[in-house]
C-alpha cells in the first residue's frame, strides 16, 4: 500500500513523528511536508502548498495519513479527484 503522509510543520516532535512512521511502516510511505515554522500560517495556508506538492505526484497513494496541522477539507478540495 502506498501512504502519502502530510505533515505541514515539519519540526522538533512532528518530524521525530513523522520519521519514525516512515521508517517502521511496512508500507512505501512519501511525506509531503513544509519547514516547521509560521504554525499559524501552516495550519490554514499550508494546505495550498500541499495541494500543489501532491497534483505534482507521479503515483497517486492509496491513503492520505494527515496530522492536525493540515486543514484537510481545503487540502482535498485544491488537490482534487484521485
Amino acid at each position: 500500500m502506498r501512504l502519502c503522509l502530510i505533515e505541514p510543520y515539519y519540526t522538533g516532535s512532528h518530524k521525530a513523528w513523522a520519521d519514525g512512521y516512515q521508517a517502521r511502516s511496512r508500507h512505501s510511505v512519501q511525506q509531503l511536508a513544509l519547514p516547521g515554522r509560521f504554525w499559524k500560517w501552516r495550519m490554514q495556508g499550508g494546505a495550498v502548498t500541499l495541494a500543489r506538492q501532491a497534483q505534482a505526484l507521479h503515483d497517486r497513494p492509496d491513503m492520505l495519513l494527515a496530522t492536525d496541522m493540515l486543514n484537510l477539507p481545503v487540502f482535498l478540495t485544491l488537490a482534487g479527484p484521485g
